[in-house]
C-alpha cells in the first residue's frame, strides 16, 4: 500500500514575502501557515460528508478508493526500476496532498500550489469519474485566491482553474 506522509516543514519564524512593486517585506507567520495547511486539510476531511466514497477515510493526505496497484513486470517483484502503475475500478480515484516548505528535495517536476513559502503538492489520479477530485481542486483553488486576496504580492495558481473546469466537465 502507497503511503503519503504530509510534511510540514519548520523554517524561520517570520518568513518574508517581498512585492514585486515595492520591494517592501511582508511578513508572514508561522501561525498564518499552520492555519492554512489546517484549513485545507479539515475542508478536505469534511467531503467525507458529501461523497459517500470518502466515508472510510481517515487522512485528508493521502486517500485511495477502488484503485489497486500493480507492477509494470510482475515477473520481477523486488526490481528498483519496476515501477507501479493504478487499475481503477469503477468510479476509482486516488489523491495525496503533501505540504513542505522552500525547494522540493524530491526527483518529481511538478508546479506547486503557492501559499507564500508554504507549497503544496497535489498529485491525484482518477479512472474517469472525477467529482471528488473536483472538488479538493476547488476547495484548494478557493484557499489560494483567499491566500492571494491578503497577500497581493503573490498570484493565485491558475492551473487551478483550468484542472478544475476539466474535472467538472462530464466525461464520456
Amino acid at each position: 500500500m502507497r503511503i503519503m506522509i504530509m510534511l510540514l516543514l519548520s523554517g524561520l519564524l517570520g518568513v518574508q514575502c517581498v512585492t514585486a512593486e515595492t520591494n517592501a517585506p511582508q511578513s508572514i507567520s508561522e501561525q498564518e501557515y499552520a492555519q492554512v495547511s489546517k484549513r485545507i486539510l479539515d475542508r478536505v476531511m469534511a467531503l467525507k460528508e458529501s461523497f459517500p466514497s470518502m466515508s472510510n477515510m481517515t487522512s485528508a493526505v493521502h486517500y485511495e478508493y477502488n484503485v489497486k496497484w500493480v507492477l509494470d513486470d510482475p515477473t520481477k517483484p523486488h526490481s528498483k526500476t519496476n515501477g507501479r502503475h493504478e487499475l481503477f475500478g469503477k468510479d476509482g480515484y486516488w489523491f495525496a496532498l503533501q505540504f513542505y516548505r522552500g525547494q522540493w528535495g524530491g526527483a518529481a517536476m511538478f508546479i506547486p500550489i503557492d501559499f507564500g513559502d508554504l507549497k503544496l503538492w497535489f498529485q491525484f489520479g482518477h479512472g474517469g469519474n472525477a467529482k471528488e477530485i473536483a472538488a479538493i481542486t476547488s476547495i484548494l483553488r478557493e484557499e489560494n485566491e483567499a491566500f492571494c486576496r491578503q497577500h497581493p504580492e503573490q498570484s493565485p495558481n491558475e492551473g487551478l482553474v483550468g484542472t478544475a473546469r476539466k474535472l467538472a466537465a462530464p466525461q464520456p
